[in-house]
């Protein structure tokens, strides 16, 4: 959530989350990845068989993706490699689900729509379920739902999943969330901090800053949104603070 400002020389101050304890500035690095809005088409008779192939095999450059990633994380021999490997374990555990593929395949086939449409409905019934669940930490694993959807809806639409391992230098996170995989590739010596709009204190992002010992703050709503690389920001994971372009006297 925002603070206003009455006054255009006082820094925007956020307040979220706060989910790994201590204090970052830096410079910001935004993860710009648009919120994708998936439109329903329908297809004709002949183009079922094709359509229901095309989204098997986005389905499979979806696991030769996360299995690069898994390759990735196991040659860095890193004392936290076992949790990221079994968050990314769910996730294949999940692309290899033949009720979710079946249950496309067929959406695609009866109603006679695209594969994007077809997935995103049979995942919306899915996430349902979990947002009915009271347990906060079983609830937070919608999230892995998302993360898988969001990179086969990608390959499908043949878009490429902006990598964060490209960081060059030392930088504070800002995304909308951050999944397994995107924690997963970043050079631990170059992240600051993480800033996100949404999750809470069971989320993924929390549990990896956690465990990476990073100060993160979490459930900002809409930070994305104010945000630009090369802002600094002030973030404090225990309090859940975060300051935007702060003037000198933060730093007396």
């Amino acid at each position: 959530m925002k603070q206003e400002s009455n006054e255009k020389t006082q820094p925007d101050v956020f307040y979220g989350i706060g989910v790994s304890p201590g204090i970052a500035i830096g410079r910001v690095f935004v993860v710009d990845r648009h919120e994708l809005r998936i439109q329903r088409r329908k297809i004709a008779a002949r183009r079922i068989a094709g359509e229901k192939k095309r989204f098997l095999q986005a389905v499979e450059r979806s696991k030769r993706q996360i299995a690069e990633i898994q390759n990735q994380i196991e040659s860095r021999q890193l004392s936290d490699n076992l949790h990221f490997l079994d968050i990314l374990h769910a996730h294949l555990l999940l692309l290899e689900d033949r009720k979710l593929l079946d249950e496309t395949c067929n959406l695609i086939a009866e109603k006679q729509v695209n594969a994007e449409w077809a997935l995103k409905e049979v995942l919306d019934r899915y996430k349902e379920m979990f947002d009915a669940i009271e347990d906060e930490y079983l609830r937070e694993r919608r999230s892995d739902i998302d993360s898988v959807e969001s990179r086969i809806q990608r390959n499908l639409l043949g878009l490429e999943t902006e990598s964060v391992a490209t960081i060059a230098e030392k930088v504070i996170v800002v995304a909308h969330d951050l999944s397994p995989a995107d924690t997963a590739q970043m050079d631990r010596g170059k992240i600051m901090g993480f800033a996100t709009n949404v999750g809470g204190k069971t989320s993924h992002t929390a549990i990896m800053a956690r465990s990476l010992e990073i100060p993160a703050v979490v459930g900002l709503e809409n930070i994305t949104s104010h945000v630009s690389n090369g802002d600094i920001l002030i973030l404090d994971g225990s309090t859940g603070t975060v300051i935007l372009n702060p003037d000198q006297r933060y730093f007396n």
